[in-house]
């Protein structure tokens, strides 16, 4: 039995303090729950995204380990698998692809950007939720990112990683109409003042349309991260190439840089990656004119990558990272950054060795999605899905929180670089190859018994129960609340304690649960429980 606790603390079995508890009304509460899912050929997801839809279900999208082929699939409100899918070009050459980003549109619709690995192809797609495509548009070059226009159309950036007949390594952005009309395609080129500019390779990384229409472009060149502005039209108006001059050659070009709306300007939000190793988290806060109004470095040396940036209803960012190797295993955290991009909190999580966080979600009911790999057999990877209402009540993992240095930035401004604009042909409609995949789910994760587990530091006695338990708490913090979750991992108990009296679980169904104490230093503790 893993117990969910703070960091050095460990429980300390003492004299009962009795306690008071009053229910509080669960009509409202969260779905929670967790499912793992074995496929029946390999896909361990690199990194994934999860998207929520009204009523409560989900969208799982991202890429593959191997073979690198991408991947969406649908799940219901309570995490059962209802489709899958497997994603290739047409000309898929075990190079891959990765769904990269998948939006719901006004209609009802998921569009879908389709980003290749190298020397990959690129795509837009529109489909239904029942997986059934409507249209594809082929962009030759991988997509980075899409987004929702104020008009009601999809605007879609695009790198350039290998040059196609003869062509600049030139960003593009494209404009499409629901029907899949390209309202306009628009290639930036350098032409023979910065001829390198044009003979690199470049990596879009996010999109974003400002309140005046206008449109704002992260890519990377070289080990630089590049911000473009252009028109509503497309028309190329400012090119700003940002660095660390204390610290150069950084790289600057990583999978996830992000763009999101301040009231101050632009928040920009990514990982620089140094040539000695050292890593960063980066955020900056942009003004109009693409000059940096502020920043902060955060976890300086001890983030080693980035998986996505996640931005809440509140405003605040949560980041997915990777942290660097912590004997025994290296482990990943969640942060949680303001909405100037301030450093917040942070979570460890453990058990990266067997399941690392290959992505995060947080929904529009609060709710925490973590993603995770998950190998069964040489021949099958799996993927899983937890859903809580609380990073800390991770079913199988020990968390602790975390906490990193950060410290004001230094970032330069290189904006010399003038870019003419060209028109681009209409893409082709060629279908991707998507075909249905068979899976299976499986337990989430195994305990060694319920009597191994009341032997192990338990929170509450007696376990089993055949209705009263009683907690120990010398040495301890009280718990402020109490949540039990069944075997299915709905929560038919939520308490709040206000004084003495034992937990009354007289009116629970027999069955195993889990009972999870919210501690009133913060802490959260799970242990499983056996009702009898």
């Amino acid at each position: 039995m893993r117990t969910t606790r703070l960091l050095g603390r460990s429980l300390l079995r003492g004299t009962l303090l009795c306690i008071w508890i009053t229910a509080i009304s669960t009509a409202e509460a969260q779905n929670i729950f967790h499912r793992v899912y074995a496929y029946d050929t390999g896909f361990a997801p690199a990194f994934e995204q999860v998207l929520q839809l009204p009523g409560g279900s989900f969208i799982l999208y991202g890429a593959g380990g191997y073979p690198e082929t991408g991947g969406l699939s649908k799940l219901d409100a309570q995490g059962h698998m209802q489709w899958t899918q497997r994603w290739e070009f047409p000309n898929f050459n075990s190079n891959g692809a990765a769904v990269n980003r998948v939006l719901l549109d006004g209609d009802g619709k998921l569009i879908v950007a389709v980003n290749g690995v190298y020397p990959g192809d690129g795509a837009l797609v529109r489909m239904d939720t029942n997986g059934t495509v409507l249209w594809t548009r082929q962009l030759d070059s991988p997509v980075g990112d899409v987004i929702l226009t104020s008009d009601g159309n999809y605007a879609v950036v695009v790198g350039r990683s290998v040059a196609a007949d003869l062509e600049p390594w030139d960003p593009l952005l494209y404009k499409f109409a629901p029907d899949g009309t390209m309202l306009f395609g628009k290639r930036y080129h350098c032409g023979n003042i910065f001829i390198n500019f044009d003979n690199i390779s470049k990596s879009a990384y996010s999109l974003l349309e400002n309140e005046d229409g206008d449109f704002l472009i992260a890519f990377g060149y070289m080990e630089r991260i590049c911000l473009l502005k252009a028109t509503a039209n497309g028309t190329f108006e400012w090119l700003k190439v940002y660095m660390d001059t204390a610290v150069e050659p950084a790289l600057w070009v990583g999978r996830t840089w992000t763009l999101s709306p301040s009231d101050q300007g632009t928040q920009l939000i990514g990982l620089r990656i140094s040539q000695w190793g050292v890593n960063t988290v980066v955020t900056a806060r942009i003004s109009d004119n693409g000059q940096v109004a502020s920043s902060t470095f955060i976890g300086t040396g001890e983030v080693e990558d980035l998986r996505g940036c996640v931005r809440a209803d509140d405003g605040s960012f949560y980041l997915c990272v990777g942290l660097v190797e912590n004997e025994p295993t290296w482990q990943n955290a969640i942060l949680q950054l303001d909405e100037n991009g301030a450093f917040v909190q942070g979570w460890r999580f453990s058990g990266a060795s067997d399941h690392p966080v290959a992505g995060f979600g947080v929904d529009a009911d609060g709710g925490f999605d973590l993603l995770r790999m998950r190998d069964f057999t040489e021949s099958s990877s799996a993927r899983e899905m937890e859903r809580t209402t609380d990073l800390f009540l991770t079913e199988c993992d020990t968390t602790w929180p975390l906490t990193l240095a950060q410290e004001a930035g230094n970032i330069d401004v290189f904006d010399s670089i003038p870019l003419l604009t060209f028109a681009v042909p209409p893409p082709s409609n060629d279908p991707m190859v998507i075909t249905p995949r068979t899976v299976t789910e499986q337990s989430s994760c195994q305990t060694t018994g319920i009597g191994e587990a009341a032997a192990a530091n338990a929170l509450w006695f007696p376990n089993p129960t055949n209705g009263l338990v009683y907690p120990v708490t010398e040495g301890y913090p009280v718990p402020r609340s109490i949540e039990l979750i069944n075997c299915t991992g709905a929560r038919v108990l939520l308490v709040k304690v206000t004084g003495p009296g034992p937990l009354d679980l007289r009116s629970i169904p027999p069955g195993v649960y889990l009972l999870r104490s919210h501690l009133a230093d913060g802490s959260v503790s799970s242990m499983r429980l056996l009702k009898e």
